[in-house]
């Protein structure tokens, strides 16, 4: 918000019928403090603006500057995108400038959502649930599109979790068909991933929502007595809250997050508290748009959210839900797929620990070999103390490597690992 000759490296725009010079630093932190400066002198000052979208679009800059985590790159984009629309949404999502070729989805009525929370006569339990919705919240979410390296982000995936490669080829397809549209909104039908636990079909679904940036919730639904879980509780009970879906949606940016139902097969409860209720409507996108929360009561657009189940055994899940998912199952790990796999984990943990450097590139045969009866939880665990092990027995060169007497196996590991068997190849832990 300047007039005067721009400083070198500075971005100006002009706006409003005063024809108002705005600038953004060159820096994320320089425009944050520059944001802060200006709010403390405006607090100070009366507000003589006469031109209220001048006045507007100054609240809007300095409140995306000191609330939104945006990179610089992504802070002009959003800028420039406003420049050229030249108008102002007046519920602005998060203050967060749209920009020109975004596609919103109205998800909240945010208009009915006020209005509750200044009736008197609203309950506790129905405010409670109100206040966790930002005032300046205009009830539309991003679509996230399909991002351009993403199918190639895919290959590399596939090599990672090997026996995961038809339910990433699913994913793929999807994928690919979105790349044709003009608006590439990320998109698949509900799927069921049916196997052996520990075999990666989470950790797989968490990989992938990583790639697309997208936010993604896990529901363990064995431990789940009640539908509230998902569909929320009640504001007649004092303790109401939203589930899962609404908090998504709410807390989130995207308008299609995903959400892991695991053990689908292992949902416990009685018919009249059924954990699976809220998805007779949620999985089928026609009712699923005009989704009611017990807690909220107000209709909600949850057609865009992604569904990925988890199961050990088809039988035990209900038919009429089974019906509404594409069933994917991921097989175990051959004993070819093992050393890849086990070589993956080594990889990731030299990354993680930044020590690539100091280790060799791939783990020995015999070092393999001795990890084959053990689950990835456990490999995980192991290879991690023996590269501390291999640091402390050659502190003093330079490329050190993980040997069979750096392994050291704990016995109740593996009778606390629910995955772990002994008789069967193993999956992969992210």
């Amino acid at each position: 918000m300047y007039a005067k000759p721009l400083p070198p490296g500075h971005t100006k725009y002009q706006f409003g019928s005063r024809n108002e010079l705005f600038f953004i630093l060159p820096s994320l932190a320089a425009a944050k403090l520059a944001a802060e400066k200006y709010k403390e002198f405006d607090e100070g000052e009366e507000e003589e603006d006469s031109d209220a979208f001048s006045a507007e679009i100054k609240r809007l800059i300095n409140a995306l500057l000191l609330r939104d985590n945006l990179t610089m790159q992504q802070l002009h984009k959003e800028f420039i995108a406003f420049h050229d629309q030249q108008k102002i949404d007046p519920y602005a999502t998060g203050f967060r400038l749209k920009e020109a070729h975004d596609q919103f989805i109205k998800i909240f009525d945010m208009k009915a959502i006020n209005q509750q929370k200044k009736d008197t006569s609203t309950t506790r339990g129905m405010q409670s649930v109100l206040k966790r919705f930002n005032a300046n919240d205009d009830g539309q979410r991003l679509l996230k599109e399909v991002p351009k390296d993403f199918i190639a982000a895919l290959q590399k995936l596939k090599i990672q979790y090997p026996n995961c490669v038809q339910f990433i080829d699913y994913i793929e397809s999807f994928a690919t068909l979105a790349l044709k549209q003009p608006y590439p909104t990320f998109y698949f039908p509900p799927v069921l991933l049916l196997g052996s636990p520990g075999i990666g079909k989470t950790a797989v679904v968490l990989a992938i929502s990583e790639l697309l940036g997208i936010a993604s919730r896990q529901v363990d639904l064995a431990s789940t007595t009640a539908g509230f879980v998902i569909g929320g509780l009640s504001a007649q009970w004092s303790d109401a809250k939203t589930g899962v879906i609404i908090d998504m949606l709410r807390d989130e940016t995207a308008a299609n997050p995903i959400l892991i139902l695991d053990e689908l097969d292992k949902v416990s409860g009685d018919a009249k508290y059924d954990p699976l209720g809220p998805l007779y409507s949620l999985l089928e996108q026609k009712t699923a748009a005009k989704f009611i929360d017990e807690a909220l009561n107000l209709p909600v657009n949850a057609s865009h959210v992604l569904y990925v189940a988890t199961a050990n055994f088809i039988e035990a899940i209900p038919k009429p839900i089974l019906s509404r998912f594409t069933v994917i199952e991921i097989h175990e790990m051959t004993p070819e797929q093992h050393s890849q796999v086990t070589q993956s984990i080594y990889n990731s943990l030299l990354q993680q620990h930044a020590c690539a450097a100091l280790f060799t590139a791939r783990l020995s045969t015999p070092v393999i070999n001795a990890l084959r009866t053990h689950s990835p939880r456990e490999i995980k665990a192991t290879l991690r103390r023996a590269l501390a092990q291999a640091a402390m027995r050659e502190s003093k060169t330079k490329r050190l490597s993980i040997t069979i007497k750096d392994l050291l196996f704990s016995s109740t590991d593996a009778s606390k690992d629910r995955a772990y068997n002994h008789s069967q190849p193993f999956g992969f832990l992210n």
